[in-house]
């Protein structure tokens, strides 16, 4: 028997399955009768049937891949607030407020608080060497006093135009308002006491001068090296009014970085 034929004969014994059920077929295999040709057909003999036609499957719609393109290049959400895309120009005054409050900082920074300091001489050699470059606390004698042997920098004093090119100076702190400085056997003596100057290089002499009394408010400076140094023996006392502040750090070169 075909396959075209059993299923004739399913459908038709369906039929009278359903009628041969108390009169309510729907009731008892919950399907729709069949319409009154199938009855017909089944007092047909069996060579006679007409075979049933079957509708052919027909496969799901497929989308061409252009419109699938679209879809796929959506970016993947993985949960949580997105941010949205901003205008350039709300990115630019971000950028020019950063660089503008990085620029006042450094205003504020060299204004009150630090300031670098290039050393120009041999003067404080072997401390410091000709193109050493220092860090200079500006407020370290607002916050206390001056101490013996602090690294200062301080205004260049008057009448020495032609012998001091540079306009800061920057020296070490011998003599202290009050004390007596004076300069013999190329050592220096603070009110009659030797000075112990681990400092000064142990060949260095210092050259003789004073008895000097420091007064209030003024101090008295010499370079480390005491053979090739401008200082207090040649213009005398410095006004502290005109320290600029205390060289704390030697950050250049970076071989010799270290406090002072």
């Amino acid at each position: 028997m075909s396959a075209k034929t059993a299923s004739t004969d399913e459908a038709m014994t369906m039929v009278v399955s359903d009628r041969g059920a108390g009169g309510n077929p729907a009731a008892r295999t919950g399907r729709t009768p069949a319409a009154p040709e199938a009855a017909a057909l089944l007092a047909l003999p069996r060579a006679r049937r007409p075979a049933i036609a079957h509708a052919p499957l027909q496969d799901a719609p497929r989308l061409p891949s252009a419109a699938l393109e679209p879809e796929l290049r959506k970016p993947v959400v993985l949960g949580g607030p997105q941010r949205s895309a901003r205008p350039w120009s709300i990115d630019a005054v971000e950028w020019i407020a950063l660089v503008a409050g990085a620029l006042l900082m450094a205003l504020v920074v060299k204004a009150f608080l630090f300031q670098a300091f290039l050393i120009p001489s041999r003067s404080m050699e072997p401390t410091l060497g000709i193109d050493d470059r220092v860090l200079v606390f500006k407020p370290a004698y607002h916050l206390g006093p001056v101490e013996r042997g602090d690294v200062v920098v301080f205004a260049r004093p008057d009448g020495l135009d032609g012998v001091i090119e540079d306009s800061d100076l920057i020296k070490r702190v011998i003599g202290l308002p009050g004390e007596v400085v004076q300069g013999r056997m190329g050592r220096v003596f603070v009110n009659e006491r030797l000075l112990a100057e681990p400092w000064v290089s142990g060949l260095a002499l210092t050259s003789d001068f004073g008895p000097v009394k420091v007064p209030q408010g003024a101090i008295w400076v010499m370079g480390d090296n005491r053979g090739n140094s401008q200082d207090s023996r040649v213009f005398g006392l410095v006004d502290q009014t005109s320290v600029r502040g205390e060289a704390l750090l030697r950050w250049w070169p970076i071989t010799r970085f270290g406090g002072l």
